[in-house]
């Protein structure tokens, strides 16, 4: 009797991948997606045709929905500035890369017009670096300084079409 349970129940293997899956939620699209293939797969029996057109539906499906969640953003490249502050007796050395994100209202007609002038926006962004206080760059989630350049660039563009601006690779360095 145990062996036709086990026969008619679920395959061993598929009941750890679904433990495993209940386990681990952070990559829900393709957890989503591996799931949709495995119950496919049994569910097919064999055919291998309508298998592969439903995987290519549910990746098609995953994908478009990305591009729709996905926020505009418009990366302004990696920033190194040297500054030198002879009142304090301080040479400030920063590298940081840095990105646009676009407000939800944005388009992407307006990140192409934005590439346009993106030296602009670079301009903004090292006038406010050159700016802000020794303390700002000390914060650790660099709140004031990000709340300044943000300020200064949408200023520039005369509207609040940047929402966030968003900080990698910081590096700072005081001599």
């Amino acid at each position: 009797m145990d062996r036709d349970l086990r026969k008619n129940s679920v395959p061993w293997k598929v009941q750890i991948r679904l433990h495993q899956m209940s386990l681990w939620t952070r990559n829900s699209r393709f957890w989503t997606r591996t799931l949709f293939a495995m119950l496919t797969a049994l569910g097919a029996l064999g055919t291998r045709g309508a298998l592969a057109q439903n995987v290519a539906d549910v990746d098609s499906q995953a994908e478009s929905a990305a591009e729709e969640d996905a926020p505009l953003t418009l990366d302004l490249g990696r920033f190194s500035i040297k500054e030198l502050r002879p009142t304090r007796n301080e040479t400030l050395e920063t590298t940081f890369a840095i990105h646009l994100k676009i407000s939800p209202a944005g388009s992407k007609d307006l990140v192409e017009q934005l590439e346009l002038w993106k030296h602009r926006l670079r301009s903004q962004v090292i006038v406010a670096a050159r700016t802000a206080e020794t303390t700002e760059f000390r914060e650790p989630d660099l709140h004031r300084l990000r709340r300044r350049m943000l300020l200064r660039v949408n200023r520039m563009l005369k509207n609040s079409i940047i929402s966030e601006i968003l900080l990698s690779e910081f590096t700072f360095s005081v001599k």
